[in-house]
């Protein structure tokens, strides 16, 4: 890998990490998150050569911009999230949307699964004899709270990038 990929992977890891780290504490992507992303591929898709295969990106971010505002009609997406799922389906191009898809329901099953057993604490707790704050606990363990879904967006894009196109990785 040189140094230019080390960098721009990095980099897109680390505002991958910034969304969902906001998303956690807040429930809210950072806009600036979403147009550093798109910022940071339109410069690297530039510099590393692939400009011929710049509609199959532009589409996949489209369906991935579809998709996820039906699922934001539904009340099952914040809005937030769906310009993350378009912005990282931007990177993944049509070639590496469905691995990257995949492997963001699979990462958003594991962190519902792990917020929910998280939610049950309070109740655990108190059939043991001890009493947790409701109003203490982060709003993310707080039962009728929604999914942070930007932390699953975010592990299933790191874990999709060897799917992304290979004019990232050359």
């Amino acid at each position: 890998m040189s140094v230019s990929v080390a960098i721009v992977s990095g980099l897109y890891l680390a505002l991958l990490l910034w969304a969902a780290a906001s998303d956690l504490a807040r429930y809210r992507v950072p806009n600036a998150a979403v147009v550093a992303l798109v910022v940071l591929f339109a410069g690297s898709f530039l510099l590393l050569g692939a400009s011929s295969q710049w509609g199959q990106h532009l589409i996949a971010a489209l369906l991935a911009l579809g998709l996820g505002g039906g699922f934001y009609a539904l009340g099952q997406m914040g809005a937030g999230d769906v310009k993350l799922i378009a912005a990282v389906s931007l990177w993944a191009g049509l070639a590496g949307l469905l691995p990257l898809l995949v492997l963001v329901a699979v990462s958003g099953l594991g962190l519902m699964l792990v917020i929910l057993a998280l939610r049950q604490m309070p109740m655990i707790a108190a059939r043991l004899g001890r009493t947790i704050s409701v109003e203490g606990l982060p709003r993310v363990m707080r039962r009728g709270e929604g999914i942070p879904y930007a932390v699953a967006i975010a592990a299933g894009a790191a874990a999709a990038l060897p799917w992304y196109g290979p004019w990232l990785w050359h």
